[in-house]
């Protein structure tokens, strides 16, 4: 089921995310799976070592991540393992104006290593899509009925409530043109916004904007 659920959510993502782009330009839309987590593809070797994730990343620049389970890696003499250290990231931008997978860390490596994760704080702007409860239709059939929420949350600091309004109406936008679809991974067979309420968190300094739906799945075959 939890195979279901992050295929929901990352259909959802990607139905959302140009439009949420063009609103509030370096807006993320993540899927609430794995949030924060991303699968690291390779470490290459250098001082500062450079570490590719699977897919983009969405780290803040010269914000801390954490690194985890990296292989094959060598350090140069003196340099401490990466695996279990936090470091800070320098994000490195592609020029064709394409979202980072790429960023460096303070570290010499002498060889580099594949696979782990890295873990990292994301902050607002951003859409988040979780997938929330799947119950399964049919005894016996891969078809679930998805209830779910899509979050829109921005910093009171540091942007307007006019560019929160915006970023709120180009995700409802983009939900409601999203149809009966289908990927390698999913069979979209209905979906509907359920419901809509908002609100600010002054303690936290957050605004968010909250989209219920609900979705007819299934495994594509």
């Amino acid at each position: 089921m939890s195979d279901v659920k992050r295929a929901t959510e990352e259909f959802l993502c990607a139905a959302i995310g140009s439009q949420v782009g063009a609103a509030i330009p370096g807006a993320k839309v993540l899927p609430r799976t794995g949030f924060g987590l991303r699968a690291i593809a390779t470490v290459a070797a250098g001082n500062p070592a450079v570490v590719t994730t699977v897919s983009p990343h969405h780290i803040t620049d010269q914000s801390q991540v954490a690194i985890s389970g990296v292989q094959g890696i060598v350090m140069r003499l003196g340099q401490e393992a990466i695996n279990g250290k936090s470091f800070t990231a320098t994000v490195i931008f592609p020029v064709d104006g394409s979202a980072p997978i790429s960023f460096s860390i303070p570290v010499d490596v002498l060889e580099g290593g594949a696979g782990g994760t890295v873990e990292a704080e994301i902050e607002p702007p951003m859409v988040v899509v979780d997938a929330g409860d799947a119950a399964k239709e049919f005894a016996g059939e891969e078809t679930y009925t998805i209830k779910g929420t899509v979050y829109v949350l921005t910093h009171t600091m540091d942007t307007s409530a006019e560019d929160h309004a915006a970023l709120a109406d180009a995700t409802e936008a983009a939900l409601a043109q999203v149809k009966a679809a289908r990927t390698d991974a999913l069979t979209v067979h209905g979906f509907d916004i359920a419901g809509q309420s908002n609100g600010e968190d002054q303690k936290q300094q957050l605004r968010a904007d909250l989209f219920e739906f609900t979705a007819g799945v299934s495994k594509s075959r």
